[in-house]
């Protein structure tokens, strides 16, 4: 999978509308969404948050001991920037 391919994966697995999360999901759920090892993935949110293209919050989900559990989750920003102005960026910053 292509950079490209990986930001397109999580604006896909992002917005699904899950009202109480936000359209936040976890690292694990985005590993599953795009076939991306976690370290691999975990990379490239990092770039992606230091671009300023990723949001990173918390959703709380009970775990089995039924208490809620907070966990860091990720979800792309609205107004991020599209998948072709990634590449092209970088291309000026070298």
């Amino acid at each position: 999978m292509t950079e490209d391919e990986l930001v397109q994966a999580l604006r896909n697995a992002q917005f699904d509308n899950v009202a109480e999360r936000a359209g936040f999901k976890t690292l694990l759920e985005l590993a599953e969404d795009t076939g991306w090892g976690k370290d691999k993935l975990y990379k490239e949110l990092k770039r992606m948050k230091d671009a300023g293209d990723l949001e990173v919050g918390k959703i709380y989900e009970v775990n089995l001991a039924d208490v809620l559990q907070p966990k860091t989750a990720y979800r792309l920003k609205a107004n991020g920037r599209k998948p072709e102005e990634l590449d092209k960026s970088e291309e000026s910053e070298v």
